[in-house]
């Protein structure tokens, strides 16, 4: 079981010992939840699933997220987590399992309190349409992350060195994740806090919001290569829109920070067009 007095490497073992039995829950829930989200009537459609493990006795929470009908069969989002109490309240361990390599990554009551604060509450129009706690919120919105490390300098103000941890910056379409990676276990991530777009200075918006777009600029031109050059042309027009209204001088900050976010999320939703 999970106790607050373990090492981050002591909770990693944790974890790994209970995912056979993880994997083969995981497989049968899915497959039930295909079934459902085939004959389901409105969309998005969610389900989540408690299970305890009948030997570590962790309890784990499976979250299963499909965003339209046609997408049942194959773009199924699955969220993993469990946690454990301190006396600074609950921390979450959310799991990623591949062929190759298991992570996890660990989430404080501090940090999901700083997203709902500087996200979710004040930007209505993400405000959850479904009533899931602020950590399922979190999950399902950061599928799409750049991961920065600390190769940003702007980044790179806002992160104070610690021994045995490696910076990382993960650049959301919503915002900035402050992490820490372990360095002698780089399958384990530490969220240290999350800094809203608004929030930011105005280089350091700039920067962020460029490489934003970068994210899905990637993405598109690996689930799309037959349409790279349309891909191209998108990518290149929204960042010469950008940045001429980040060069427009006669715009305060303010009235530049919400046009260029506007044109953001138009340029995310075109080349979102082109994921698979």
């Amino acid at each position: 079981m999970l106790l607050a007095t373990m090492t981050y490497e002591e909770i990693y073992h944790e974890i790994l010992k209970d995912t056979h039995e993880l994997s083969a829950v995981l497989v049968k829930e899915e497959k039930i939840f295909r079934k459902l989200a085939q004959r389901a009537k409105l969309y998005p459609y969610g389900r989540i699933y408690q299970w305890k493990h009948p030997y570590s006795h962790n309890n784990y929470t499976f979250f299963f997220d499909v965003k339209r009908h046609s997408d049942w069969d194959k773009m199924i989002k699955t969220v993993i987590f469990t946690e454990y109490d301190t006396d600074d309240g609950k921390v979450t361990v959310a799991i990623s399992m591949n062929e190759l390599t298991i992570g996890i990554n660990i989430l404080s009551s501090h940090f999901f309190k700083r997203y709902y604060e500087r996200h979710l509450s004040i930007n209505t129009q993400f405000a959850p349409k479904r009533k899931h706690d602020v950590r399922v919120e979190f999950f399902l919105r950061t599928t799409n992350y750049l991961s920065m490390g600390d190769k940003l300098a702007s980044i790179k103000e806002l992160q104070k060195d610690e021994p045995d941890l490696i910076n990382e910056a993960l650049l959301t379409t919503e915002g900035l994740l402050l992490c820490k990676r372990l360095k002698e276990n780089p399958n384990i991530l530490i969220y240290k806090t999350y800094v809203g777009l608004n929030e930011l200075f105005e280089h350091q918006y700039a920067d962020v919001t460029l490489n934003v777009i970068h994210i899905y600029f990637l993405r598109a031109k690996d689930d799309s290569p037959r349409f790279t050059q349309t891909i191209e042309r998108l990518y290149l027009d929204g960042i010469n829109d950008m940045n001429k209204l980040w060069n427009d001088q006669d715009l305060p900050f303010d009235k530049k920070q919400n046009l260029r976010y506007h044109r953001l999320m138009d340029v995310l939703d075109d080349l979102s067009k082109f994921f698979i």
